[in-house]
């Protein structure tokens, strides 16, 4: 996980794990914009009014986008101004909670991984996590001592759930780790008519985008850390068998490409 020109590396003092935490992925964002100067460009607390094309595109010419934004809590007038592209990144997968009989008369605390965010508050309650994919296996070993990672059947409102063997619990919280509407989106982009080339499927290795841009060590890497993920899943994050793949992964031109204090240096 990282651009194409920062390769995402070791820091001192900081989440060595393969599958760091979300604030290695934050503290990565501000190694990016530190390292290439791009933090004078960005523009914060403003929301955006307006994307559309502009009107007046000559023959020839690129297409251009006009963007009206204002700043947020103030009274000044909306900004208009034209840019070459535009990146929605307000993501589209929408969270939903799988249809349980009697789930909605269930007494107890239901959620959704979407809002999960550490096991805490969790603590000496009995929980049921639905959805046996990467989500739940991940909160599911978070909450190891207290969690139980099964599909449900049936789930009553005296606060049992039973479930698809027939077997039943009493529970304080269920946490559904399944059901994201994410074919939804990719559906409506069809309907618009916008080219599948502008998507791709990393999970099933259907690259569409540019396939010379996907160097063959990423595949053998990728495979390599959902096999170890599926054998280890209570240890995945802190150890692998891939060591000599890594070192050669260490040594490509995705690697070497930056002077090396731009990996030594450490945003706080």
């Amino acid at each position: 996980m990282s651009y194409s020109d920062f390769p995402f590396l070791v820091k001192k003092g900081r989440d060595a794990r393969r599958f760091p935490v979300h604030r290695e992925a934050f503290l990565y964002l501000k190694d990016f914009f530190e390292w290439f100067g791009l933090r004078e460009f960005m523009r914060f607390n403003t929301k955006v009014e307006y994307v559309g094309m502009a009107d007046c595109v000559e023959f020839g010419k690129e297409l251009k986008w006009v963007v009206k934004s204002k700043e947020k809590d103030s009274d000044n007038d909306l900004v208009e101004e034209v840019f070459d592209a535009v990146v929605v990144a307000t993501g589209h997968s929408q969270p939903r909670l799988a249809a349980i009989k009697g789930m909605d008369m269930w007494r107890g605390r239901q959620m959704h991984s979407h809002v999960y965010r550490v096991p805490e508050p969790l603590q000496n309650e009995v929980v049921v996590v639905v959805g046996s994919s990467l989500s739940g296996q991940d909160i599911a070993v978070e909450l190891v001592g207290v969690a139980t990672q099964i599909y449900i059947d049936y789930v009553q409102d005296d606060g049992w759930v039973v479930f698809v063997d027939g077997s039943c619990d009493s529970a304080d919280t269920i946490i559904y780790c399944a059901h994201w509407s994410v074919k939804e989106f990719y559906h409506s982009m069809d309907l618009f008519g916008i080219p599948n080339h502008y998507t791709h499927d990393n999970a099933n290795f259907e690259i569409t985008v540019d396939p010379h841009t996907w160097e063959e060590w990423r595949t053998k890497l990728y495979i390599s850390l959902v096999n170890n993920a599926v054998k280890k899943l209570d240890m995945y994050r802190h150890s692998y068998d891939d060591h000599e793949l890594i070192q050669a992964v260490y040594q490509s031109p995705y690697f070497t490409q930056l002077e090396a204090e731009a990996f030594n240096s450490s945003v706080n």
